[in-house]
């Protein structure tokens, strides 16, 4: 029998001379290494303690570099469509929402969005812009995909689950790629990551890129201009002794697009963001004590359908400050101690008159305790404290309606994540969760005030927070006959205090505790490889959303996601050539097609298939033919324009 590997990874380690970097930042755990030892991916992202996917006590999927590389995708929403459980709704050329548990709306909330450790999920609206993620798709190590609540064990927002990206390290990895992608759409795409090691003390990586794209001819709110990006990143790690690491990055990203509104509208937006983080990882006597602090800053202007006229602008910052001490008690237990601050800034400067601008402190207190219980059993528990204080600054604007003269207000919180995992044998896997997770209101809710026209728009700062509780019973099997792993799950999940804007007295339109939400399903997966070249994933997904009456009529969540999906896909490398495709159907959708026309949209189900033909001309370049929807033109994936076949070109260059 294999003795428990999360223990033994973290023994490993130290042997190695790694332990002053196991459960850091991103980047500063030597995951290639990790992967090499022990034949499949490894994550420290739940607990901080190295584990393998199959032990971590959550529903988590981990997408290899090589998998990102066959999907054909250049961008992450073409990876994730292949997730079980997550659904894609793309609204445009470059527009896309992830849904998640049940879960599909524009400017989706209840998904945490982390790249290298950064939060990269905006406060603004509690949304993605998955646009503007300065990331080269070629730069990713994995993405680690969780589904359910795991607040306490993730941070904030992490409510409904968490996409963890993550790249090379400039430390660990020697990362240098160039890619050109040219394609429909007249899309033309450049992305670059350069990295410079510095003998054995550090390394430093430098990334950027660009896309110019046509938007597909039936979006309704082109404002003017296509989608564009641009980009740079520039990040460092060094070794300042054989116990202390220090990490910096800053990011640069500006985007043009056409971004889904709630519900069945959208609107061009021209959004800039900027952040600076560092880190220190440090081992001490008692234990490895670990800083993050890091700010994001984005400021984003929409403007109205068909016009280049200045609409909303809204300028959204995030400073973190998290400090985090993990240590072992005995050879079983791995505790790991938290605290955070987080400070939120929101000044939106809306049409109609000027708006207070609205600061947000959040100190969080939690912990973590991985107990392996023995050989087969191992336990993990979470748990995190939140105080939440609002505050106001600036005037109000002038008008009758409102209800609210200040906006301050103070409120608490507690997420809790627990999970038993039990491995019988070396072929079996057994998963036991429960999490409770916290959905902050968006700023937006709490204090973005319109005013005029006849129409008023205000915040409520006594919105509550919208609470999740997850239960998930799974099991994996091995099946070495079939070189195969066959994966079962199945969850129950209610969601108490959604939140959405609806008319009260007179023109005043106000966000408010809507009603509630419950969901289950499940999942069935037959994943594997053979030595000879052949892969294959093969899905069925299953899912089940009822909303309460208020719910149902204020935001009908329960029509916008599919009950059923299916997913074939497979995959086959001789020599210098990769084949891949994948077929896909989506069950019919009953979404809400307006605020001012609230009837439900039918949308039938439908088939889509995607493929990517590779050749690999030498070591150093590759070349590939890759597209989406190859059999429609035009498919109606939604209540939203119809979207396009795509295919692209891309040449890409390692050094």
């Amino acid at each position: 029998m294999k003795k428990n590997l999360s223990p033994l990874l973290a023994l490993t380690l130290t042997a190695c001379g790694l332990g002053a970097s196991m459960p850091a930042q991103a980047q500063s755990v030597d995951y290639g290494s990790l992967q090499s030892l022990f034949g499949e991916p490894i994550t420290t992202s739940a607990t901080g303690t190295p584990q393998l996917a199959s032990d971590v006590a959550a529903d988590m999927t981990i997408i290899t570099a090589d998998q990102i590389r066959q999907s054909g995708a250049r961008d992450i929403a073409g990876v994730l469509e292949r997730v079980p459980g997550l659904e894609l709704m793309r609204t445009g050329s470059t527009a896309y929402d992830v849904g998640i548990g049940g879960y599909t709306q524009p400017m989706q909330h209840n998904l945490l969005v982390l790249v290298d450790g950064r939060q990269v999920f905006n406060d603004d609206y509690s949304r993605t812009d998955w646009f503007n993620l300065p990331v080269n798709i070629d730069d990713i190590r994995q993405i680690e995909v969780v589904q359910g609540a795991a607040s306490a064990l993730f941070g904030s927002n992490a409510s409904g689950g968490v996409i963890n990206i993550i790249t090379y390290s400039p430390f660990y990895d020697d990362n240098n790629v160039a890619a050109v992608t040219m394609g429909t759409q007249h899309r033309l795409q450049g992305d670059a990551t350069v990295t410079a090691k510095l003998g054995n003390y550090g390394g430093v990586k430098i990334t950027a890129g660009g896309l110019n794209q046509d938007e597909f001819s039936g979006d309704l709110n082109n404002a003017g201009y296509e989608p564009q990006k641009r980009y740079a990143t520039a990040s460092s790690l060094f070794e300042v002794n054989s116990n202390v690491k220090v990490s910096s990055e800053f990011t640069y990203s500006e985007t043009r697009n056409n971004e889904a509104l709630p519900p069945g509208s959208t609107s061009a937006d021209h959004t800039i963001t900027t952040s600076a983080k560092g880190g220190v990882d440090w081992q001490t006597p008692i234990g490895l004590i670990s800083d993050i602090t890091y700010f994001n800053h984005a400021v984003t202007q929409f403007y109205s359908s068909g016009s280049t006229s200045a609409s909303p602008v809204f300028s959204d910052d995030l400073f973190v400050e998290k400090l985090t001490d993990q240590f072992k008690i005995g050879s079983d237990n791995t505790v790991r101690l938290a605290g955070e601050y987080r400070y939120k800034e929101f000044h939106p400067k809306a049409s109609g008159g000027a708006t207070p601008q609205i600061d947000e402190n959040v100190f969080t207190a939690g912990g973590t305790w991985l107990w392996n219980i023995s050989n087969q059993w191992s336990w993990t528990n979470a748990l995190s404290v939140e105080h939440y204080n609002l505050e106001q600054t600036g005037t109000l604007p002038a008008s009758n309606y409102y209800q609210y003269n200040n906006f301050s207000h103070d409120m608490n919180g507690i997420a809790a994540n627990s999970g038993l995992v039990y491995k019988p044998t070396d072929q079996d896997s057994f998963r036991l969760t429960y999490g409770r997770g916290i959905q902050d209101p968006s700023m937006s809710q709490y204090g973005l005030v319109i005013s005029g026209g006849g129409f008023d728009l205000t915040g409520n700062p006594y919105l509550k927070p919208t609470i999740v509780q997850n239960y998930e019973l799974g099991y994996d099997r091995k099946l070495p006959f079939m070189v195969s792993t066959a994966k079962f799950s199945t969850h129950y999940q209610t969601t108490q205090g959604l939140s959405e804007a609806v008319a009260m007295t007179g023109p005043v339109t106000e966000p408010i505790n809507v009603g509630n939400s419950d969901a289950y399903g499940g999942k069935v997966q037959l994943v594997g490889s053979t030595p000879s070249g052949f892969r294959w994933d093969e899905s069925y997904t299953f899912s089940r959303v009822t909303d309460s009456p208020s719910a149902a009529s204020a935001l009908d969540t329960q029509g916008s996601f599919p009950q059923h999906h299916i997913r074939l896909s497979g995959g086959y490398t001789t020599g210098p050539w990769e084949f891949d495709a994948m077929g896909e159907y989506i069950s019919a959708l009953d979404m809400m097609g307006s605020i001012l026309n609230p009837v439900p949209v039918h949308v039938a189900g439908y088939i889509a298939t995607s493929g990517r033909i590779g050749y690999q001309i030498n070591d150093e370049y590759t070349v590939a033919l890759s597209g989406t929807n190859l059999n429609k033109a035009y498919t109606t994936e939604s209540s939203y324009p119809q979207v396009e076949r795509q295919i692209f070109l891309t040449v890409t260059g390692k050094f």
